[in-house]
């Protein structure tokens, strides 16, 4: 069971580098009764200081515009860099239209050692619009 308590949520307008962990334009929450840890916004990892579990999740609208093809949009969560199967977010687009713009998230409960990280992966698609990316100890 954590004691000490962090609540820490990131916000990023506009995110489009394939097969990188995502960074962010701002933290929009950072409460952490202990130090140092938390969410790096120019590194876009969290960083646990103590064992125990916490709540993640990350929601985005996947933005598309390719009127002739299949895109695909694919997001992971990752503990210690990894991909988590759990963890993936999955978009397709496969239409004649010229854009597509839509909701995706997941929320998931992770138990965490001293020292883990947790952060969010672009593996493929266009363009991530309005990211959050939230980590909240229970």
């Amino acid at each position: 069971m954590i004691t000490d308590k962090v609540s820490s949520c990131a916000f990023e307008s506009s995110y489009s580098t394939k097969n990188t962990t995502v960074t962010y334009d701002q933290l929009t929450v950072e409460t952490n009764t202990f130090s140092p840890g938390g969410l790096n916004k120019t590194t876009g990892i969290f960083t646990s200081r103590v064992s125990g579990l916490v709540s993640v999740s990350v929601y985005f609208s996947p933005y598309s515009i390719d009127g002739k093809t299949t895109t695909a949009t694919r997001v992971y969560i990752q503990k210690n860099g990894g991909k988590l199967d759990e963890g993936i977010i999955a978009t397709t687009k496969s239409t004649t239209l010229s854009y597509i713009d839509e909701s995706a998230g997941k929320n998931l409960l992770l138990l965490l050692n001293k020292t883990d990280t947790v952060s969010v992966f672009m593996a493929s698609g266009y363009q991530l619009y309005s990211l959050t990316f939230c980590v909240h100890s229970i």
